[in-house]
């Protein structure tokens, strides 16, 4: 049985060593970056070498007909093409940013993939059997209405049948068709997160299904029509274009369930090593109210992505419980191996039970165990000091989270109270167990401002300073 167990444990050792060999086509890669003017840094390549093996051990590398690394090396060598078949063309203003990828304007930027599925020689793209797919790091609609400005696919002259819209509005709607026209066929009651690899497969004349990272979220029997005739494009559909930051495309034939999930997961461990994300969960107090001169310019992720120089996503939604906060966490598959902020519970503070349940699912779906639970602030004449409403309930939820979490629970009142501006007003607040005013929005009883205060401090730089500090001391 020893000798059974010695050998199970020396294949997989083999087996890691075999991915860690360079492959022909990463060093391929390399040194077409190199000609372009930039050369790979050995995370770099050892993360293009581990995507390209991931790829090819999953079965997925020879139904793909072209991919692109976004988030990688320069404004030049994002647009190689991974298998050297197809380089991309730049289009209208488009802004690359090196380790997160290319953010589109809304109105003139896109990208040509040079793939016309009728001519591209050699093409696993058919009538039956075709799909598409982009790592979207942010759809730009998160509150209100989803508008025209969130194409991550389309095509160029032809009979328009492709498109993939990402949307995250009010309905957290994927929507698209591929080798069809007869409609827009529409995620519905579906979480629908980012960030995300967002694709659109036909797999037969009557099956067209739509999958956010390794999920499928909708099927549809739409029947094809005809193939695709028109250059693939990224971030633009028709006159219509896109303002998300996209970090990964993709063109192939018909990918099934497994390779889907094939590939989702060789895109992830090469993003993560990438980007290393941070993923920012929570309510109005993560997003940057709407209202009241929201939503903010500089929100804390914001600031905190650029102390930190890392990919933070900013997973906030107005009004939102510590439930739907939890559905919408435990429905990423990319973020959840990561650090990760939770930020719950200030919607239902009176139900303490229920928000510190959704906490300990939180963590346990968090991949890394590297996870940060702030306290709930007060609301003034709710819960900020004794006999009111909330009060209790408040105190509650934050003994509770620091209990179970201890080190990686935060409270960032006494930071917020330590920056207040010395004013009477300030002064009053922090006696009675508020935000100072001169750090919340003006008028507002609960939510911090990026405006900088008399003593030069803001509501949410504070927050970003603090969180900072609380990964560094845990590592993360």
């Amino acid at each position: 049985m020893t000798d059974l167990f010695t050998d199970v444990a020396a294949d997989r050792i083999r087996a890691q060593k075999a991915l860690m060999i360079p492959d022909v086509d990463a060093t391929s890669y390399a040194i077409r970056a190199s000609a372009a003017g930039y050369d790979l840094s050995s995370t770099e390549f050892d993360a293009v070498n581990l995507l390209c093996r991931r790829l090819k051990a999953g079965g997925v590398w020879g139904k793909i007909d072209e991919f692109w690394m976004l988030a990688l090396g320069s404004s030049a060598t994002y647009k190689l093409g991974g298998k050297r078949r197809s380089d991309l063309t730049a289009n209208g203003t488009l802004t690359f940013t090196k380790n997160y990828g290319v953010r589109g304007d809304g109105s003139t930027g896109y990208l040509d993939t040079g793939i016309n599925p009728t001519t591209f020689v050699g093409a696993n793209w058919e009538l039956n059997s075709a799909s598409v797919g982009v790592f979207c790091n942010d759809p730009t609609v998160r509150e209100g209405s989803a508008p025209n400005n969130n194409r991550l696919v389309g095509q160029g002259s032809g009979g328009g049948q492709l498109r993939l819209v990402a949307r995250n509005s009010t309905n957290n709607a994927t929507a698209g068709y591929i080798n069809d026209a007869t409609g827009t066929d529409a995620v519905s009651s579906q979480i629908t997160v980012a960030p995300a690899l967002m694709s659109i497969a036909r797999l037969g004349s009557a099956d067209k299904r739509i999958y956010n990272n390794r999920r499928q979220v909708a099927a549809f029997t739409t029947a094809s029509t005809s193939v695709t005739n028109g250059n693939v494009m990224l971030l633009k559909d028709g006159t219509n274009y896109g303002s998300e930051q996209i970090s990964f495309a993709y063109v192939a034939y018909g990918l099934r369930p497994a390779e889907v999930l094939a590939i989702s997961d060789a895109v992830t461990e090469f993003l993560q090593s990438i980007m290393t994300p941070i993923g920012a969960w929570g309510d109005s107090m993560t997003f940057g109210p709407n209202g009241l001169g929201g939503p903010l310019t500089n929100p804390w992720p914001k600031l905190l992505q650029t102390a930190l120089g890392r990919f933070v996503y900013n997973g906030g939604v107005s009004g939102e419980t510590s439930t739907q906060i939890r559905q919408r966490l435990t429905s990423d598959d990319f973020l959840a191996n990561g650090v990760v902020i939770v930020w719950a519970g200030k919607n239902d503070v009176s139900a303490p039970s229920t928000v510190l349940a959704n906490a300990a699912t939180d963590a346990a779906w968090n991949k890394t165990g590297k996870i940060i639970f702030p306290a709930i602030t007060p609301t003034t004449g709710n819960d900020a000091a004794p006999g009111q409403p909330d009060y209790a309930n408040r105190m509650t939820i934050n003994a509770g989270l620091q209990a179970a979490y201890g080190p990686q629970y935060h409270d960032f009142l006494p930071a917020l109270q330590a920056a207040n501006d010395g004013s009477a007003n300030d002064l009053a607040d922090v006696a009675g167990g508020q935000i100072p005013r001169s750090l919340r929005l003006s008028g507002d009883s609960t939510h911090v401002s990026d405006t900088v205060n008399a003593r030069g401090f803001s509501g949410t730089g504070v927050i970003a300073a603090e969180l900072q500090a609380k990964m560094a001391a845990l590592s993360y």
